[in-house]
């Protein structure tokens, strides 16, 4: 039996992200909404303004992915991008709290999150302070709590589910879709090849050699009504006017968007219900399912979704994180201890980048801890020394 103090590393410190495509565009595809889905929020015209805003995300893992082009040799995982977008939309608007709240079902991951944290717990600035909350509970237990919480606030949310394969109970997640306050957003990372194999697991089938009928596995059979809320949905019984949702006589990839239309439209409170493909990455196939209310932000997510499928230094004349990383460093090599402005460092020219570019490689480089990017101002405040990281801390196993 694994020791609970085991130091082990969550599979997403060792993989290299490079190598797996799936994981860079769902990190890409992340990044590039939640940032917009809270500049949405805090300009609209509402006969309340939001003060409050809440990232939720239910299956965290520890914050950390591998990477062999990154100069720090990896890049931050969903929970801490929520963080860092939660202190730019503080700076931003300084009427706006955002909350985020993180759950993972193995404490280990939980732990090795909490020290990475700190700096958003233990900054002086309130502005730069984010109320980060991590629970090392099975997301089933968490969310019912959560909602409560923003439900209390009568906040809007945006929820991220990203399961190691299919185990979403439907009765928990429906929960999302019932509830009438802060109209919660959702976006879940859908494992198809998971399900299917799942599907022909729970099927009876024929025995060829015996001729006798062979009972679909019972666990599986439990996996998929779990997912889908009743066995009518996956199986339904012939004559009860449902369409099968799997069609066996066609491969995964012809079934991959009728399962995921399928399971979206489990919900049809939301009033925008829709699916998008990640790249595929070792015959891994997998769905983001976006649920909202908002016609403004399926657009924001469509427009995220299409960027998100650009990789390289250089993709579609934008500058991808790895690129802004090694950028924001050259320029603290180069102006530590000082201030400059946008201008003065397009001026200078020591970096062949445009204004925008720039303006993204600070906002990195703040992100990165080579400085504090005063977004208004538009000034970099470049650090002497860069601030120390707490994913550099090692991890000390127990004697026993």
């Amino acid at each position: 039996m694994r020791h609970p103090h085991d130091p082990a590393r969550h599979h997403d410190e060792l993989r290299i992200v490079e190598d797996h495509r799936q994981t860079a565009q769902k990190l890409t595809l992340y990044r590039g909404y939640v940032g917009p889905w809270g500049n949405i929020l805090a300009n609209a015209k509402l006969a309340r303004p939001v003060t409050e805003l809440f990232y939720l995300d239910t299956h965290c893992g520890a914050g950390r992915h591998a990477s062999r082009e990154h100069p720090d040799g990896g890049v931050i995982g969903s929970p801490l991008i929520a963080c860092h977008e939660a202190r730019r939309l503080q700076r931003r608007y300084p009427n706006l709290t955002v909350h985020v709240r993180a759950v993972d079902n193995d404490e280990r991951w939980i732990r090795h999150l909490r020290k990475r944290v700190q700096p958003f717990l233990t900054c002086n600035d309130p502005r730069d302070r984010v109320d980060v909350q991590l629970f090392p509970e099975p997301f089933e237990t968490m969310l019912p709590k959560l909602l409560a919480e923003v439900n209390s606030y009568d906040a809007p949310s945006l929820w991220f589910i990203d399961p190691d394969g299919i185990k979403i109970p439907y009765e928990v997640v429906r929960l999302l879709q019932k509830t009438r306050k802060g109209r919660p957003e959702v976006v879940i990372n859908l494992d198809m090849l998971g399900m299917w194999r799942v599907d022909a697991a729970a099927r009876d089938r024929v025995d060829e050699r015996f001729e006798n009928i062979v009972l679909g596995d019972y666990d599986a059979q439990c996996c998929l009504n779990e997912l889908f809320g009743g066995r009518e949905v996956w199986d339904p019984v012939v004559g009860s006017g449902r369409e099968p949702i799997f069609d066996r006589t066609q491969s995964l990839r012809n079934n991959v968007p009728r399962l995921a239309a399928a399971y979206a439209e489990l919900f049809p409170r939301f009033e925008f219900r829709s699916h998008y493909p990640l790249l595929a990455t070792g015959g891994q196939m997998r769905e983001i399912i976006h649920l909202t209310h908002s016609s403004l932000g399926k657009e924001k997510f469509y427009g995220a979704y299409i960027q998100s499928q650009d990789f390289g230094l250089l993709s579609a004349g934008r500058l991808d994180l790895v690129a802004r990383a090694h950028a924001a460093r050259r320029y603290w090599q180069a102006y530590h201890g000082e201030t400059t402005v946008i201008d003065q460092l397009y001026q200078e020219g020591t970096q062949p980048w445009n204004r925008a570019e720039i303006r993204s490689i600070c906002v990195t480089g703040d992100e990165e801890r080579y400085g504090r990017y005063d977004e208004r101002a538009g000034t970099m405040r470049w650090f002497v020394e860069r601030e120390p990281d707490p994913t550099d801390e090692t991890y000390q196993p127990t004697l026993f």
